[in-house]
Order: C-alpha cells, then structure tokens, then sequence
C-alpha cells in the first residue's frame, strides 16, 4: 500500500490506531510508553474475537501507526516487540496469549482520553509490549486497507498492485501422495464475502486423510480444492503446494483440539453434542474411545502447520457427521464415496456452481465442510463456539475453537 516500507523495520503486523481516540499523536505515544499496552480490545460487541488477535504470538513485532485529524495517512509512531504477560488474557471461551488486562488505577485516565472497555469483558485490555522503538523523524506514510480490520498482516499492507497476497513461501513440488484435487469457482454468497479474503484449511484424518483449501472474499475470485492424502506430512505439503506462497486464516479439522482430565476424557463440547442431537449421539466418543488418527493427526498436523507456516492459524474442531445432521435434518451416509444429492447440498450451502463431475470421498466431503464452518464461524456468521462451555480445558496444540451453527 506504501512505497515506504523499505523505510521501516520490518514486522509480522501493523496495528492502526484509531485516529478519533486520544488527544493527539504526543499524548497517544505518552500514554503507549506509560502502559506498554497497544490498547485494543478482544471482542466485538456481539462476542466474536477481532480479526487477527487470537493469532498473535510473543516475541513478534508489530508496527503501530497513527493518523491525526484530517491527515489522510497514517504515519509510524513505533516498532513494539509483544510480551507475554505475567496474567494473560483466558476466558471461558478463548485464550489470547498476548493481552493482558490494563491495571484498574489507569480507568480514569482512559475515560478522560475517550477510550472503551471491551464490550464483552468491560474491562481495559490490550497487547502487552516489552520492547518500544521509537520511529519519530521516520515520515513515510501508510494507507489504511479497506475495511474496519485495525490489526493488519504485514503483507496485507505493504505490498505492490500485482504482488499477491502475503506471498512468503516458495512453490514446493507437488506430493505425490495426492490422488486428487480439483479446482471450482465460487459464486459471491454473503456468508463467504468480506472486505479481506479469507483462506481456510479443512482437515479430516485417518488411513487416507481428506484435505481442503477454501478461499472466501476479497476482490479476488472464490475458489475451493479438496484432495486426498496420505499422512500428515502429505498433508502439509499438499497444502503450502496449493497456498502458493499466501497466508492462511484459519483451518478447520475432524478431530478433538482441546483435552479435558475427568472421567473417560468426556469434555463440555462433547456433552453438549450428545444432549442436543440425542439421534446422532452414538457419532460422539470421548477422547480416550477415539481411534489413532483422530486422537493424534488432527493434533499432529497442527503442530506441523505451526512450524511451516509464517502466521499462526486459528484452529477450529468440527464434527461434520454431527453438523450434517443439525443442518440438514439427515443422518450421515455410510458410504466410502459421498453421494452425489449430499455433495451438492453442501456445495448448495457454500453457495457453489459448476462443480467438475467426480466422486468425491467422504474424507474429502468432511474436510471442506471443515473449512467451511471454520469459515462461518471466523466470519461471526456462527456465534456459538462450543469450547465455552468447558471451564478446565486443555489445548495441546494451541488454542482452538469449536464453532457451531446455533
């Protein structure tokens, strides 16, 4: 967005601040250097976490910007290097690894400076900081993307008319362990379209493992792909192969992302399933009944993400056996190869045409309806995320979410 960049330190985000809070550039960085706190809030007024704040991550650096009355561009006021706070921010719902919750002596000041709490916890929060550079005497000038997204990827930021978006990976060569993996447009649907483009995983492990890569949004055209493959190392090499250097948001897996310690590993999310969905509650095991690959690869392959991907993914578990039969009133078919009325009930739902004929496995079915709750839920279009409901969870892989159409 800026020809500027060269002239800044480089860093994984850019935080907008906004121009109408504060009483100007001085007395905003006055107030960042006392609090060593980017204020920000965690939620929305509906209770969905911003965009981008569950994947920051300590020791990543982030770029605050500020733009005074009437200037059309923001301008940098520091590189801040994120902390980790002696109390980070955990809710019932979520854990943000980064914030922390800013000490109560400092309310009056903020009031006075026209500052909110968060809506949902009604508490000043914020993105710890442990260390500041100062950028004063540095004048490029930063534009905005569109959208209300303040807390922005680096590459989403600066990067030239026809560089694509967060381009950081090199091409690797194709897996061959990949039976599959056909390429379909996607007509524009309200539930897929933001202002920012969104890409979503989906994941389904087992013997043959389902994978698929959802792009939903943004000014570039929709696109799905699913294959097949046959271990977590394919999987995770049939996906940086498909991303092609970009960045994604989030994926969604066919698996338990989060522990909990009492009787036979049963957790919140699992009770709340059976209890809803009496018809289908034999499709609900608890974690110690699970088989290998949906005890260990759904994990696995996130930790595996993790160390290959630049970003931080938001994880999200599904269940599509469960969700198939919440949305549609059906139970899920017993076959090895989805039939066809089912495929294009979903490609219905995702709002897709002109789908190239070809069986499609139920491994491959559960990993795009995967990425396509993942997508609904970090859209704020599903609101409810399971995970709530378990007070003493453990995530081994990070935290995650369990987003649900209700």
């Amino acid at each position: 967005m800026s020809d500027n960049d060269v002239n800044l330190p480089h860093c994984e985000w850019v935080y907008f601040a906004t121009p109408k809070k504060g009483r100007g550039r001085t007395a905003f960085k006055a107030l960042i250097q006392d609090l060593r706190i980017i204020l920000c809030h965690a939620y929305n007024s509906v209770g969905i976490p911003l965009p981008n704040v569950l994947q920051l991550r300590s020791r990543q650096k982030v770029l605050l910007v500020y733009r005074g009355s009437g200037e059309r561009a923001y301008r940098p006021l520091f590189c801040c290097t994120l902390g980790s706070p002696k109390k980070p921010l955990n809710t019932d719902r979520q854990s943000f690894e980064v914030f922390s919750i800013v000490d109560p002596s400092m309310t009056a000041r903020l009031g006075r400076e026209r500052f909110d709490p968060d809506p949902i916890l009604g508490k000043f929060v914020g993105i710890t900081i442990s260390d500041l550079h100062d950028l004063e005497g540095n004048d490029s000038e930063i534009l905005k993307p569109k959208g209300q997204t303040t807390l922005r990827h680096w590459n989403d930021v600066f990067r030239s008319p026809d560089e694509p978006r967060g381009e950081t990976h090199s091409l690797l060569p194709a897996p061959e362990t990949s039976t599959s993996g056909r390429e379909t447009p996607i007509l524009e649907d309200v539930d897929l379209t933001t202002e920012d483009q969104r890409i979503i995983l989906g994941f389904d492990p087992g013997g043959k493992s389902g994978v698929a890569l959802l792009r939903a949004g943004g000014n570039e055209p929709p696109s799905l792909r699913w294959g097949t493959v046959a271990s977590v190392d394919a999987a995770v090499d049939w996906y940086l192969v498909h991303l092609n250097g970009s960045i994604p948001t989030g994926i969604g897996i066919d698996a338990p992302l989060s522990w909990e310690t009492g009787p036979c590993g049963w957790r919140g999310p699992d009770f709340w399933l059976k209890r809803h969905y009496p018809a289908v509650a034999g499709s609900v095991v608890s974690t110690n009944s699970a088989y290998g690959a949906m005890a260990v690869q759904g994990i696995a392959l996130a930790l595996r993400l993790s160390r290959r991907i630049e970003k931080a993914l938001a994880l999200n578990e599904t269940h599509p056996k469960v969700l198939y039969y919440a949305l549609s009133g059906a139970t899920y078919p017993k076959d090895l190869l989805m039939p066809a009325a089912v495929s294009d009930w979903l490609f219905s739902r995702m709002g897709i045409s002109a789908v190239e004929p070809g069986p499609i496995t139920t491994d491959e079915w559960d990993a795009m309806i995967s990425a396509w709750a993942t997508c609904q839920g970090l859209s704020g279009c599903w609101k409810h995320d399971l995970v709530g409901s378990s007070p003493d969870t453990l995530f081994p892989a990070g935290s995650a979410t369990y987003f649900w159409p209700e």
